[in-house]
């Protein structure tokens, strides 16, 4: 444990050395909205419409990285890029969390190597430089996977009921984790308890329970916004945006294919807000858009789909998210070390999980993570934040990876 704290503060130095050298942001982006909604949670009208400065109601994104940035923004009420030592320090807890669940997964060498890795894997670190979600929602995937884990070596009710809270707070981090529920909790509690022998309503009945559990965590924001739109919010209105920008010209034909167009996704915006200033409202005319030009395009999308896939892996096109990132002021040279750092992962996951498969290790929910990177890009598109899941489990296996080639090495060295 005192070798993966000291990994982890290595790792918060180089990330609070990382800070300084990105830029104050010239446009308004996602940071933008978490530290302005963190700051009007403690002067007064909370989740507002940040994007034009005006108190229309606004649930753009999840609560969770404004509710806990809101502490600091009291303390520092005037900071803006300031907060962003904050998101370092989660960083560097997210680098004991990984080294924590490699030792309660594989071993403590493993988890010695996951949290080095950790501290360095640039798809970290270049997100810990910025107030954004990623941070925190890894943060909250690591504890999904301890508990499901521990899940499958003994089902109990109070775990099944732990999975459902840390469901509901990775869904109201980011609304495009609950996916996950389907992908991971379903799979987990139901091969758990079969696993013992338990009868099928005892795995039903821990199955209900997590997504009792689950949607209670996220109840109160459900609720809060009752009332404040017109139409009702589950867990954001982004997904209207997001798929203008996905579904339009741009990114089914020509040079973007399979990445979004900020020019599609900003149009649709424009002319939605010409009609309503109400972000359901908004939110169901840029997605009404977008699904009619899909269904004029059917033929277009496994092409699509399949290029999303080639951005996010980064096999197409990098040097255009590395000009687009220059362009909201981070490094050039971050993003391209982003590149190289998951490429590097891949063949030494492949590796690690054909190692976990040769020892009999459980796999599947790991893999379950990678999945659920394939199937989010593919629906929406090639963004590399997409990665986040995929990258834990990638760490994972990695991690596996080097460690064996570590003891092939020590075997050899050691005299017969």
């Amino acid at each position: 444990m005192a070798q993966i704290t000291l990994v982890a503060f290595l790792g918060l130095l180089w990330r609070i050395f990382y800070i300084q050298c990105e830029g104050r942001r010239i446009f308004f982006t996602d940071e933008s909205w978490y530290v302005i909604q963190a700051q009007r949670l403690v002067t007064g009208h909370p989740w507002t419409d940040a994007a034009y400065f005006s108190l229309q109601p606004s649930a753009a994104h999840g609560p969770i990285t404004s509710m806990l940035m809101a502490p600091f923004a009291w303390i520092f009420p005037h900071s803006s890029i300031g907060l962003r030592p904050v998101m370092a320090v989660v960083g560097s807890m997210v680098v004991v969390a990984i080294g924590l669940l490699g030792r309660q997964l594989l071993s403590p060498r493993v988890g010695l190597i996951a949290a080095i890795i950790a501290a360095v894997y640039p798809g970290l670190w270049i997100r810990d430089g910025l107030v954004v979600s990623e941070p925190i929602t890894i943060l909250i995937l690591i504890g999904l996977v301890s508990v499901g884990y521990r899940q499958l070596e003994k089902a109990s009710l109070p775990l099944s009921a732990l999975m459902g809270g840390l469901l509901g707070l990775i869904a109201l981090a980011r609304s495009e984790t609950l996916l996950l529920a389907f992908l991971f909790a379903v799979p987990i509690v139901v091969v758990a308890y079969r696993r013992l022998g338990a009868s099928w309503p005892k795995a039903l009945l821990a199955l209900l329970l997590t997504g009792v559990v689950s949607m209670a965590v996220m109840a109160p924001w459900v609720a809060y916004n009752q009332g404040r739109f017109t139409h009702s919010v589950l867990l954001s209105n982004n997904l209207g945006h997001t798929l203008a920008g996905g579904y339009c010209g741009k990114s089914f034909y020509g040079s973007q294919i399979g990445y979004d167009s900020f020019d599609c996704a900003n149009k649709a915006e424009a002319a939605a807000r010409l009609k309503s200033k109400d972000e359901t409202v908004i939110s169901g005319i840029e997605r009404k858009q977008a699904l009619s030009f899909a269904s004029h395009h059917l033929s277009r999308i496994p092409l699509v789909m399949l290029m999303r896939e080639a951005w996010m892996i980064g096999l197409y096109h990098p040097e255009y998210v590395v000009a687009s990132s220059v362009t909201m002021r981070q490094q050039s040279w971050a993003t391209w070390l982003d590149w190289v750092g998951f490429l590097t992962l891949i063949p030494l996951a492949i590796f690690g999980f054909l190692e976990a498969r040769r020892r009999q290790l459980t796999r599947w929910p790991l893999v379950m993570l990678i999945v659920n990177t394939i199937m989010t890009t593919a629906m929406f598109y090639g963004h590399w934040r997409y990665r986040l899941t995929a990258s834990l489990a990638m760490i994972l296996f990695a991690a596996l990876a080097i460690d064996a080639l570590l003891a092939r090495r020590q075997s050899r060295q050691t005299p017969s």
